[in-house]
């Protein structure tokens, strides 16, 4: 399997804590400083048909309202979404900023896998 035509996005975060979220054409679609803003606005993206996010290695920080995977007929036009996100195993750290869950799964037939919360 080609591993790079099988995810619909890559999350990788910098030396310097900026964060990228690299599409299948190797564009920097979205960036930024906290994860989940990041996350969510791929998850928006691809909220109709769900997808597939991988996360290189690294420490991503949580700061605002987690990350949520919409289920059902969700406010973005979706019917029952699923998504997978990947990590690298151990190396692959989400940790939370706020009090708010890291992550809400909504969305059935999802999967978060090979991530340290």
């Amino acid at each position: 399997m080609n591993q790079k035509n099988f995810w619909d996005y890559t999350i990788y975060i910098d030396d310097n804590g900026q964060i990228y979220g690299i599409g299948k054409d190797g564009d920097i679609d979205y960036k930024g400083r906290n994860a989940d803003i990041v996350i969510q606005n791929i998850i928006k993206n691809r909220a109709i048909t769900g997808g597939r996010t991988f996360f290189m290695p690294g420490r991503y920080p949580l700061a605002n309202n987690g990350i949520v995977l919409p289920g059902g007929n969700n406010e973005f036009g979706g019917k029952n979404p699923s998504f997978i996100i990947q990590g690298s195993g151990s190396s692959t750290i989400l940790y939370n900023q706020s009090t708010d869950p890291a992550i809400t799964i909504k969305a059935q037939n999802s999967a978060i896998r090979d991530i340290r919360i």
